[in-house]
């Protein structure tokens, strides 16, 4: 079971009154939808407490509805990948203005920061986001969020509380949040060229000291990384640049995050940059409106006589949680990999992760990880 928390209470009230007054001559319509991904890896630890295991795990298990009624959009989704548990994911309603340049989205929701963040878990290319993302906790808020584009630029802000649900004491750990980000695009080098920045301030719950940590790009490897219990706000601050043409694509991202606590104060920062091509001629899309990687479809699909598409992709990922009397760890990850899109609604994929792993609570060492995923979406 879970709870709503206030913020969210007001808003999916007055979307709901908002949805029943839309007139009855509007056209309207409902999807459904979701995503299943199931994780194995095998890891071999050195060092860090000989934490060596193998094993798989449900990682996302979600459902949603879309619904389009009038000139608004209802989406909400679900995951119950944690057994018993169910959280909430997104839960908005969102209207476009001005023939789709302005687009005010009211519910809760990622704020508007890092393209690796946004981007859907079913458009990635590495099985998990770059580990500052996860290390520096970009949770969904309940709030309000308005977004302008024309195809060549966005601008975004969002002024958001906690997340929606407080599952049994977890989420709803800021009180309060405020986001921008701004990118621009070009068309360069026969391609596209992505450049952006965002940045975002939270406040935590009265009484709550937050920490930071994250794991070595495996949901099943423990969180090595992991910094004392003690900011009570933090601002952040991050860079992307991005770039594809043809069946080839880089990215790579930069963030720094200030944390202040009553007792101590940490300055903690991560890159990311990762490579791409697909060897069966497919091009990573770019979804223009929003400043974010899109769906890939392959050019013919194993069901119709084809391949489906083939992408070699590499990454390399570095964080630091070190700062001054705040000790939590630093990590550098290099990791290779392929996918395999058989179909539109189905793909593995299966990459080896080295890490190497400094200052971190149980010390010094290196995580060798050999994983896949299976993903099924629609």
């Amino acid at each position: 079971m879970f709870k709503t928390n206030h913020t969210a209470a007001a808003a999916l009230g007055a979307l709901a009154l908002n949805f029943g007054a839309a007139s009855a001559d509007d056209e309207s319509s409902i999807d459904f939808g979701g995503r299943v991904h199931l994780d194995v890896s095998a890891i071999d630890a050195d060092g860090l407490g000989d934490r060596s295991t193998t094993r798989a795990n449900l990682r996302r298990a979600r459902l949603n509805v879309d619904i389009r009624h009038s000139a608004w959009r209802y989406f909400a989704e679900i995951d119950f990948s944690s057994g018993d548990d169910i959280t909430l994911q997104n839960a908005t309603a969102s209207r476009s203005f001005d023939e789709g340049r302005t687009t005010l989205i009211i519910g809760n929701q990622k704020p508007p920061v890092s393209y690796d963040e946004l981007t859907s878990s079913n458009d990635l290319d590495n099985m998990e986001r770059a580990a500052f993302t996860d290390a520096f906790r970009f949770t969904r808020g309940a709030g309000v969020a308005l977004r302008r584009s024309d195809g060549t630029y966005t601008a975004s802000v969002a002024v958001l509380a906690g997340n929606a649900v407080d599952f049994q004491g977890v989420g709803a750990d800021f009180d309060h949040t405020i986001a921008v980000r701004g990118t621009r695009l070009f068309e360069r080098w026969g391609g596209l060229v992505h450049v952006g920045a965002s940045a975002m301030y939270r406040g935590f719950e009265d009484g709550r000291l937050v920490d930071y940590r994250v794991r070595p790009n495996s949901s099943n490897a423990p969180r090595f990384l992991d910094t004392p219990s003690f900011a009570e706000s933090d601002f952040f601050l991050g860079l992307e640049a991005a770039f594809t043409r043809g069946p080839f694509h880089i990215a790579a991202e930069y963030g720094r995050l200030e944390a202040d606590g009553p007792a101590a104060d940490g300055g903690f920062q991560g890159a990311s940059i990762e490579a791409g091509y697909y060897v069966t001629g497919e091009t990573r899309p770019y979804r223009r409106q929003e400043g974010r990687w899109g769906h890939v479809a392959p050019l013919h699909s194993v069901g119709e006589g084809g391949p489906g598409a083939i992408l070699l992709r590499g990454r390399l990922d570095w964080v630091d949680l070190n700062d001054g009397p705040v000790s939590g760890g630093e990590q550098r990850s290099v990791t290779a990999g392929v996918n395999w899109r058989l179909n539109e609604h189905a793909f593995t994929m299966f990459e080896g992760v080295h890490s190497d792993i400094d200052g971190a609570p149980a010390g010094d060492g290196e995580v060798r990880t050999a994983q896949m995923r299976l993903v099924f979406h629609y």
